[in-house]
């Protein structure tokens, strides 16, 4: 496990040679790579889930990315997803963004093939520590999703989740090149 955290280290630092001001500047890719958790506590039972997410983008101009990523978590849930985002101040060290993103989502919980789609809204911040490499946050996020088991398709769960709370929160890095 050592091994591929140093590989991935390797692989930033290497992407981050690439000259740069501030920002975004003039890259158009991006690599982000999140690891987030949700955790969730009542007096009958407490969860913690964690998740990496993984997502490759493009600026379509100066403040639009666009791009595709998956997700897999702590309870075998994986997500294969479309996002947008708007960064606010692209060329700045600190940058705002909206995101939003389209997901497919697969789950096995308790021996249930569980099949959906949702869509998510979320804030979030930037900070660039040096060139190409930035440090991002979002916490919280507005979000809908409708899974049905595999084979029963009358088995259907719909959830709405508002949330801007620290219980939801995700921290990654950003390599754009």
């Amino acid at each position: 496990m050592k091994k591929i955290y140093l590989s991935i280290a390797a692989v930033f630092i290497a992407l981050t040679s690439f000259s740069q001001e501030k920002g975004f500047s003039d890259n158009k890719n991006l690599i982000i790579g999140t690891l987030g958790g949700s955790s969730t506590f009542s007096s009958k039972s407490d969860s913690t889930e964690f998740t990496w997410k993984q997502k490759f983008g493009y600026f379509i101009n100066n403040n639009v990315v666009a791009g595709i990523g998956f997700e897999f978590g702590s309870s075998d849930k994986y997500t294969l997803d479309a996002f947008v985002r708007y960064y606010y101040t692209p060329q700045n060290k600190f940058s705002f963004f909206t995101g939003a993103e389209v997901k497919y989502i697969t789950s096995n919980v308790q021996e249930i093939k569980m099949r959906g789609l949702g869509v998510s809204v979320y804030p979030g911040i930037n900070y660039f520590i040096t060139d190409g490499l930035a440090i991002e946050s979002s916490i919280g996020l507005l979000n809908y999703s409708t899974e049905s088991e595999k084979n029963n398709t009358s088995n259907t769960t719909n959830k709405f989740n508002l949330d801007l709370k620290l219980k939801t929160i995700n921290i990654g890095l950003i390599c754009s090149f």
